[in-house]
């Protein structure tokens, strides 16, 4: 995993926070992209926690890389996604309205070295 993110933190060109709306707030430091990729460099500071849910994804392959990041999966996700969290934890969370009711479903990769 370490020399997967090494590699793609080299080639990932910085984005202004405020261009993504869903991602600019308190801890995180930077966003990064990778260009002609889906794949999204996300760092913060140590207990960050950020909540990926359907509106924030794609709708086509993706891979989203975070580093001192809290990983909070809420509702479905029914696009494969690699995820690799370092210094974080990964949580799978049912929105309030769904509990009991439904199954939540969650296609991709999910990967932390916590």
């Amino acid at each position: 995993m370490t020399s997967f993110i090494n590699k793609y933190s080299k080639l990932a060109i910085a984005v202004d926070k405020s261009k993504v709306p869903s991602l600019n707030q308190a801890g995180i430091t930077s966003i990064k992209i990778v260009p002609q990729q889906k794949i999204y460099i996300i760092e913060g500071t140590a207990g960050t926690t950020v909540t990926l849910n359907p509106d924030l994804v794609s709708d086509t392959p993706f891979t989203i890389v975070t580093k001192n990041i809290n990983l909070v999966v809420e509702g479905n996700l029914t696009t494969n996604g690699m995820f690799l969290v370092k210094g974080g934890t990964i949580t799978f969370k049912e929105p309030e309205e769904n509990r009991c009711k439904d199954t939540q479903i969650v296609q991709g990769i999910f990967v932390t070295d916590q």
